[in-house]
């Protein structure tokens, strides 16, 4: 098999555009959807009006382009790829896309500081939690 065949997955978070609106983020889902289709993409998509959080899997040329396109979207800045690897089985066979909620991504953002060794990474999901859920972070009066 050649490196470009191999089957990955790939997370990461980034910083959603402070004037992202709801039609924005259906024509996002809906060009997601299609995209993904057609690149064997599968995955799901955290949206809290603050952060995004992604999880996709599929052919690693297929990923490798996804991600070329993500870093270029005005959509959002500050990317942070949270977790990659490859050769596991398809978990999300049957989601070209789909969005789940705030609370699942909070959790999903905790368990990548856990598992993080790098300083900058560590830095970067902190304040992406604490943007995601300031209740959590406030200091006690």
């Amino acid at each position: 098999m050649k490196a470009d065949d191999a089957f990955v997955h790939l997370s990461y978070c980034s910083q959603a555009r402070a004037d992202l609106s709801s039609t924005d983020l259906d024509c996002l889902l809906d060009i997601s959807k299609k995209n993904n289709k057609r690149d064997q993409i599968t995955g799901l998509l955290t949206y809290s009006g603050d952060i995004f959080i992604q999880f996709i899997e599929g052919p690693k040329r297929s990923i490798d382009q996804l991600m070329y396109r993500l870093r270029g979207d005005l959509r959002h800045r500050d990317l942070i790829v949270l977790s990659e690897g490859e050769g596991h089985v398809r978990l999300l066979p049957d989601w070209d896309m789909e969005l789940v909620s705030a609370y699942e991504a909070h959790h999903l953002l905790r368990d990548a500081l856990r598992e993080s060794d790098r300083y900058s990474t560590v830095i970067a999901l902190s304040r992406l939690l604490a943007k995601l859920q300031p209740e959590f972070y406030r200091d006690p009066e």
